[in-house]
């Protein structure tokens, strides 16, 4: 029987375009082939070696790693490398990093000399494609042989034989074994591998073309492959026949050899590469640092009496330093000491904030106490694993951050990641390859959502909006089967977007480091794999509100001079949220509540709402804003104005749902969510924000929140051990840490214990082994059999899908304070959110809602608009808000500094000559109006932007016969007569404004169809936005708008439901649209931007916002042209048309069902709506919406 083969050279997935497999693939097929050795030596790193080690791991395999690196010249070729020992993986590790350092970005290459300064526990296989196997092929033996004795200088090599069954190939095999035979080399065979079985050869081929047509890639055609794969030891053994001909001695000398290199390559994980070890960074005497730093936290909060805080901070103490990381936590403190120190807004996010500790070391500016969060959420004494603190910064100084760190911790690097083939990528790259015209390709990949691409002929099936896209054909048909087959693929690796490890000196010794585009170096390793290497991983994570309040502070700076401090709020000790009251006088003492502890003047949440103070809007909103601001709102000491922590007219605002750009509070459902919730505290948002996630939705749990919180319903506990722990909640259950706190109160068990059962949650298995232990300890504790029965009916709904309180409570701050910029001064609020868009919505609708606050929009002026959005006082002594110059498309972030440091200009021809931008930037200012001003543009015989044109064109052309590029002489300027042509329509100025800027910003876009709107009004029951609170549940209205965003979130019932926001210039309009109206709907939804939409009224909750459940959908345009060239009769027949039958209804797709009852839609958005807007959107498309 022939002994089972080792392949030692094998690409998998991580091979950029080259392999089709990702690592655990490879492993699962050497084992049913029953091998029990496998290497992994991708391309150019080691990106899967972790993957690779743990399937090893799993299979019972030895893994072996190396890597296939490029060769500088003048040798050239590719050579495979591989490591033996824990000294051969440091070797490799800094091998590979030297190679990326060498070469170009994207194209790294060793040299010999490095091979030599990095050769100990490393072997060099010398196969067809290196410069040996390369002189071999080409039969220039002696020169093979002293390129042979030149590399056996170097490093231990080995001759690697490959024959894929080409009459080139086996010659070249053939050829290399004689030269090992006579130098006394030892060879070894492989069979290069690409993917895992011969059927695959059709991927790695695509592939090929794909990296062909990539920069760089070469320009032949690529033959096709069809022997690369994984073979099994009898296919290797007549492989090895074949070369070494009728001597089978031979063959069997060339697989023995190979097996035993194999065997001496092969790694031990732990000892060898370091996983599960943490690598810590170096700090020297970091547990009495830490001690030091934390009882003078305590000091200066005033907390040192506490016993409570003091029994706390030993506990935590206690379990950081058994677990090793003392060094850890005073490494994060320093690092946000630093990043504060450069000016940059820094905060906490995620369960660290329930640490003490690092709210004493001044990490987390949240008070654990005082919210009743846990350490034991963030870190146990029993947990395996790492602590995982993020931090979260300024976007717009991400980088002067990671600077902060990287000038401290020169053992630091950032975490990489791969960019990986999903529906619209693997389109745009088969179809490239099968000459599909790229208009058509562009086409096809934009009809799509963001997919998986194994699900595109899925979806095809399955989406409305899909069915009727003309997609059956059989050209369609191949070009998404191979699509699919792209799936998961990885195209090219990235920068984390926020990943950064620190360690120490070990650091290049356990993993390859790489330049990312923007010179910081990164690790070839993702977030999941640098934790398995034991290396602590810190996410400093650029977040856009924080951007957008620095620069609203710093405006407010500029323009009234004053400072505000917004993280006053932070620093006063925050109160514990009230427990809601039990017992049959609840709901009035709820009242009594909502009157002294929130500042309400009546009984009822909704009266509170009303009898709250009025914004004020208009052009004399500002001063009385700054009234409220100095007196009623806040503390002014030495003009800096401290912001209150439960500031009344700021919640007022809230409660009203005029949150569009706040933090957290701005999608449709959370602003129907805080109309229905009506918070009045910090305590409040954090509830709201826990709510309003895919677990508490579903789940149901905001109804009877609400019910118990507005004394509608009792509060129910379940146990009276419990009423404590769910006081705060009226016996629902929200928050992780809830359902610790019962766990440990049911059973006794300790929160360590709590926690680890409340992490297995999250499965069948683990919910099922949580079961037995809980309701055996339950009992044990004399808890009666349907106390615990009814206990964990509870806990097993909640499941793994609630919300960290620790992680609400650090983002609620933000929210706040984004609220409270907004109420009290609103032009530096919109400023900020314009330039930095944090949010979900698109500029233009952040404009409407800024004008519906009273600010005042000022359009881009040569001599008054800056890089950014800017505040700016008007004649009339409001503040108003300006447009930025990089709003333009296409001008450069150098004709932008020349625009602002030029100023003034003092004509167009000025402008031209000082600022020289080129013609296309030139002729979009004048469109849009940035001459206006100067020109008098719109006054009674003054110039039109038409004549503006004109005169750009001239100074063209005087440019060009200008010569030497000197200044233009302004005689050389053909005049422009005054009035010579008409003035731009409004229709045409905001086509243009949407066109040059991506908003509308002069008005409204619905300014253009004022009177198809009064027709639709007066005559076909149309209902504007302000107005529908006067609909009744229930009534159908028609509305209209232009979409601002579309969202298909994940629901319980498992359907995908598309939500969509209309803004009329009166407000916005939320509809659903579930799938039994999809068939008529989604194609217009997706496809248009300017809709009508007819549907019914539907509120929840007396005080909830209207939103509209949709029936039809229409396309605004289309209407218009009925209108206009059919009349009053047409388009009411359109507007009542039932809409064609489909054959198909409904939306198919599997749904990915849990034991709680909660279902999820394969086609649902998985990520929050707004973390990836892309700049210069007309509206927000979630991942799950199809289209543009």
């Amino acid at each position: 029987m022939t002994d089972a083969f080792t392949h030692l050279n094998v690409a998998s997935s991580a091979s950029m375009r080259y392999g089709t497999a990702h690592p655990p693939a490879l492993v699962e097929r050497a084992a049913e082939l029953g091998m029990d050795m496998l290497a992994l030596t991708d391309r150019d790193g080691v990106y899967g070696a972790v993957k690779h080690v743990r399937a090893c791991e799993r299979a019972g395999f030895r893994p072996i790693l190396g890597a296939d690196l490029a060769v500088a010249a003048p040798e050239g070729g590719r050579v495979t490398v591989l490591a033996r020992g824990k000294r051969g993986w440091a070797s490799l590790c800094r091998l590979i990093t030297a190679a990326h350092a060498a070469g170009a970005r994207g194209v790294p290459a060793i040299t010999l000399d490095a091979v030599a300064e990095h050769a100990e526990g490393l072997v060099v296989l010398l196969g067809p494609g290196s410069d040996v196997g390369l002189a071999a092929g080409d039969r220039h033996l002696q020169r093979a042989r002293r390129l042979l004795d030149r590399w056996r200088e170097t490093a231990e090599v080995a001759v690697e034989l490959v024959d894929h069954y080409d009459p080139g190939r086996h010659a070249q095999a053939t050829a290399l074994l004689r030269l090992a035979t006579e130098t006394r080399t030892l060879a070894v065979l492989s069979n290069a591998v690409r993917y895992p079985r011969a059927t695959d050869a059709d991927v790695a081929h695509v592939l090929d073309e794909v990296h062909r047509r990539q920069p760089g890639g070469g320009g032949a055609p690529v033959p096709a492959v069809s022997q690369a794969y994984l073979k099994s030891s009898e296919e290797m053994a007549e492989v090895a026949e074949r070369i070494c001909g009728p001597d089978r001695t031979v063959a069997r000398r060339l697989l023995a050899h190979t097996r035993a290199l194999a065997a001496s390559c092969a790694l031990a994980p732990e000892t060898d590469l370091g996983l599960d070890r943490p690598h810590l960074p170096e700090f020297p005497d970091a547990r009495d640092r830490l001690w030091r730093a934390c009882g003078e936290g305590l000091t200066r909060l005033g907390l040192h009496r506490d016993q409570r805080a003091r029994a706390r901070l030993a506990r935590e103490l206690e379990i950081i330093e058994h677990k090793g990381f003392s060094s850890y936590f005073l490494t994060v403190a320093d690092i946000a000491d630093r990043i504060r120190a450069r000016g940059i807004r820094c905060s906490i996010r995620g369960s660290g904030a329930g640490s003490l500790v690092n709210h004493l070391i001044g990490i987390s500016a949240v008070d654990p106490l005082a919210h009743g969060l846990l350490m034991e959420r963030f870190l146990t004494e029993s947990r395996s694993g790492l602590p995982d603190i993020d931090l979260d910064v300024e976007s717009a100084r991400r980088l002067d951050a990671y600077d902060a760190i990287f000038d401290a911790y020169p053992d630091a690097a950032c975490v990489s990641m791969m960019e990986t083939y999903r529906a619209r990528s693997a389109i745009r790259d088969v179809g490239a390859v099968m000459g599909v015209p790229p208009h058509e390709v562009d086409r096809l990949a934009k009809m799509f959502p963001h997919i998986r691409a194994r699900q595109i002929r899925a979806a095809c099936a399955d989406l409305p909006e899909l069915r009727s896209g003309g997609l059956s054909g059989p050209s369609s048909a191949a070009l998404f089967q191979m699509a699919e087959r792209l799936d998961g693929l990885p195209r090219h690796t990235a920068l984390h977007p926020c990943g950064i490890v620190i360690s120490n000196s070990s650091l290049r010794d356990r993993t390859p480091l790489e330049p990312g585009k923007l010179g910081y170096h990164m690790t070839q390793f993702d977030k999941n794999d640098v934790e398995e290497m034991g290396l602590i991983k810190l996410d400093v994570i650029g977040v856009r509100m924080q951007s957008a309040m620095t620069h609203a502070l710093s405006e407010i700076r500029r323009t009234e001079e004053q400072e505000i401090d917004l993280d006053a709020s932070a620093t006063q000790r925050a109160k514990a949220s009230t427990p809601i009251a039990v017992g049959p006088n609840a709901s009035a003492v709820q009242r009594v509540r909502s009157t002294s502890a929130k500042g309400g003047t009546d009984a009822s949440a909704t009266q509170r709402a009303k009898a709250s103070t009025p914004i004020a809007v208009g052009p004399n909103a500002s001063a009385v804003q700054r009234v409220r601001s100095a007196s009623a709102s806040a503390t002014n000491s030495n003009t800096t104005i401290k912001v209150p922590a439960d500031d009344p007219a700021t919640y007022a605002m809230i409660r009203d749902s005029r949150t569009l750009g706040c933090f957290q509070i701005e999608s449709p459902g959370q602003r129907e969510l805080v109309s229905r919730l009506q918070p009045a505290d910090l305590g409040d948002l954090i509830i709201d924000i826990s709510l309003f996630r895919p677990g508490p939705v579903n789940s149901d749990m905001i109804t009877p929140y609400i019910a118990i919180r507005d004394g509608e319903q009792e509060p129910e506990f379940p146990s009276p051990a419990l009423s404590d722990v769910l006081a705060e909640t009226g016996g629902v259950v929200i928050f992780h840490e809830q359902v610790i706190n019962v766990l440990h109160a049911m059973t006794g068990c300790g929160l360590d214990q709590a926690e680890a059962m409340r992490r297995q949650l999250g499965t069948d298995a683990g919910k099922e082994e949580v079961r037995k232990i809980f309701t055996g300890m339950a009992q044990e504790c004399g808890h009666a059999e349907d106390v615990v029965e009814r206990v964990w009916e509870i806990i097993a709904a909640f499941g793994a899908f609630g919300f960290c309180k620790a992680h609400a409570a650090a983002f609620a701050l933000p929210t706040y304070q984004s609220a409270w910029l907004k109420r009290y001064y609103p032009a530096a609020f919109y400023a900020g959110v314009l330039t930095h868009e944090p949010g979900m919505y698109p500029r233009r609708a952040i404009l409407d809602d800024a004008r519906r606050f009273g600010v005042p929009i000022l359009g881009v002026d040569v001599n008054a608009s800056d890089r950014e959005w800017r505040v700016e006082r008007t004649a009339d002594g409001a503040w108003a808000i300006r447009a930025a110059l990089s709003d333009v498309k296409g001008i450069t972030d150098a004709e932008i500094d020349a625009i602002v440091s030029g100023r003034p200009y003092l004509s167009l021809p000025d402008f031209a000559n000082r600022a020289r931008p080129s013609r296309d930037v030139l002729d979009r200012l004048v469109r849009v109006g940035a001459f206006d001003a100067l020109y008098h543009v719109g006054a009674d015989g003054g110039v039109s932007r038409r004549d503006l044109l004109l005169q750009a064109g001239a100074v063209e052309r005087a440019g060009r016969r200008t010569l030497g590029g000197g200044q233009l002489p302004i005689g050389l300027v053909e005049e422009t007569r005054t009035g010579e042509l008409p003035e731009m329509t409004m229709a045409e100025e905001v086509q243009t404004e949407l066109e040059v800027l991506g908003y509308d910003a002069s008005c409204h876009l619905l300014c253009c169809y004022t009177d198809l709107i009064a027709e639709l009004v007066s005559h076909h029951g149309a209902v504007r936005a302000h107005d529908l609170h006067r609909a009744r549940p229930g009534e159908e209205v028609l509305v209209l708008g232009v979409k601002v965003a579309t969202q298909t979130p994940a629901v319980r019932s498992g359907q995908r439901i598309i939500f969509t926001t209309l803004d009329d210039a009166t407000g916005l309009v939320d509809l659903t649209f579930f799938e039994s109206v999809q068939d008529r709907c989604a194609a217009t939804v997706f496809g248009s931007w300017l809709l009508a939409v007819r549907g019914r009224i539907r509120r929840v909750g007396g005080s909830g916002l209207p939103t509209i459940n949709a029936t039809h959908a229409y396309d605004l345009d289309e209407l218009a042209g009925i209108w206009t060239e059919e009349g009053r009769e047409s388009l009411h027949t359109r507007l009542t048309a039932p809409g064609a039958a489909s054959p198909v209804t409904g939306v198919g797709g599997h749904r990915i069902r849990y034991a709680n009852g909660y279902a999820l839609s394969t086609y649902a958005d998985i990520s929050p709506a707004g973390a990836d807007s892309a700049p210069r959107k007309l509206w927000h498309a979630s991942p799950g919406s199809s289209g543009r």
